[in-house]
């Protein structure tokens, strides 16, 4: 199990790959990091991730592949990629207004019961959902309207 804290104030985009399949526990990401490629931190045991306000773009895969029951995206993040996100253990999440665009199973596999997110964001492509158990088809339905959505007895609401 690796822990890094140690990331210089001078990376700027933690590239493709960087950090995948390294059992890392845990990552402080400076603020200086703008963008996190594809793949990077995919396939650890992460269970928490800060991503700080200078990150304007998640790619696919990111942080998919690892056992993050909590993530904290900021309001600098506009596209969050494909599967970014995926095969974790979260049970809630909040998009921020910031966010315009989630990729197909950008958060599939999790265990998502509370999602909060802004209106009007284009989840996934054509067929594939970028959610589990029908949220994106209930956000469509329901006008793509910005609040806090709750997962009980299998189905959503918007109380």
């Amino acid at each position: 199990m690796l822990i890094i804290n140690l990331l210089p104030n001078s990376v700027t985009v933690i590239e493709e790959g960087t950090f995948a399949d390294n059992q890392l526990a845990n990552v402080t990401i400076p603020n200086s990091v703008t963008g996190i490629g594809q793949g990077a931190f995919m396939g650890n045991q992460l269970t928490s991730v800060t991503i700080p306000n200078s990150v304007t773009a998640i790619a696919k895969m990111a942080f998919g592949l690892n056992r993050l029951t909590s993530v904290i995206i900021p309001n600098s993040v506009t596209a969050i990629g494909q599967g970014a996100f995926g095969g974790n253990r979260l049970t809630s999440v909040t998009i921020p207004d910031s966010v315009t665009e989630i990729g197909e199973k950008a958060f599939d596999k999790n265990q998502l019961v509370s999602i909060g997110i802004g209106a009007n964001v284009e989840l996934g492509k054509g067929s594939v959902a970028a959610f589990d158990n029908g949220f994106d088809n209930f956000y469509r339905e329901h006008g793509r309207k910005k609040g806090t959505y709750v997962y009980n007895n299998g189905n959503w609401s918007m109380p």
